[in-house]
């Protein structure tokens, strides 16, 4: 009887110790300021009006289209697998027909080797999210399956600068294309807090370019005008 008050001494010390002697839960990821960073500067609403106005000007003989860029912060499970990966949808419209974007993509940003990426997503069927940067209610039909990454496309990011990041995309023939006779792409972007200039170019087997800006031009440069979606332009 006199091991009772005892045994009932040692068990709660055992369990103690065995609680003081699990593991710590891990710590979450820290953020990844530079990844903000960059996420800030993407995100918003750019036209080439600007650079429109100088070419015409200076009675440039290759004009820009004047476009309206926007990109916004896309919440899409599924796609998304760390705490520090960012989804945006982008929309890319001629000014007068901003509800008919040319160009709609879903962008994956998140660290390989090191090195922030931006890896680019088709829609399998673009036609029912058209008009979601105005509208963003649009992209909650919006599934993961849904966006098709395009493979050897990625676009890696460095710091060039305080104030300038550079990307490029399909430096190595890796980005193959079909469209206009050219077999490979290559994509140089050029992204500051205040804009984003964008080159496409596309090759053949041999090097011959089918398509893109004249050599020489620094392609679409695109000015933030804010972060507000845009459903007319000026």
């Amino acid at each position: 009887m006199r091991l009772r008050p005892l045994a009932l001494l040692v068990f709660p010390l055992l369990a103690a110790r065995a609680v003081a002697t699990e593991p710590p839960a891990p710590a979450p990821p820290a953020p990844d300021a530079e990844a903000e960073t960059l996420a800030s500067w993407m995100t918003g609403t750019f036209d080439t009006f600007d650079q429109v106005a100088r070419d015409e000007a200076a009675k440039a003989p290759y004009r820009h289209v004047r476009a309206v860029m926007q990109i916004l912060p896309l919440d899409l499970p599924g796609l998304t697998a760390g705490t520090n990966e960012r989804a945006f949808y982008v929309e890319q419209a001629s000014a007068d027909a901003l509800d008919r974007p040319y160009r709609q993509r879903v962008y994956l940003l998140f660290r390989r080797d090191g090195a922030l990426v931006n890896r680019i997503h088709r829609l399998k069927d673009p036609a029912p999210f058209a008009g979601a940067a105005a509208d963003p209610s649009k992209l909650k039909a919006l599934a993961a399956d849904q966006a098709l990454p395009e493979e050897g496309c990625d676009l890696v990011w460095a710091r060039a600068s305080g104030e300038l990041y550079e990307g490029a995309a399909g430096l190595g023939g890796t980005c193959r294309t079909a469209w206009r006779g050219a077999t490979r792409a290559v994509s140089l972007v050029k992204m500051t807090p205040s804009s984003i200039t964008s080159l496409d170019v596309g090759f053949d087997d041999a090097g011959v370019q089918k398509w893109g800006p004249p050599p020489g031009n620094v392609g679409h440069v695109f000015v933030k005008r804010g972060s507000a979606p845009v459903t007319k332009a000026p």
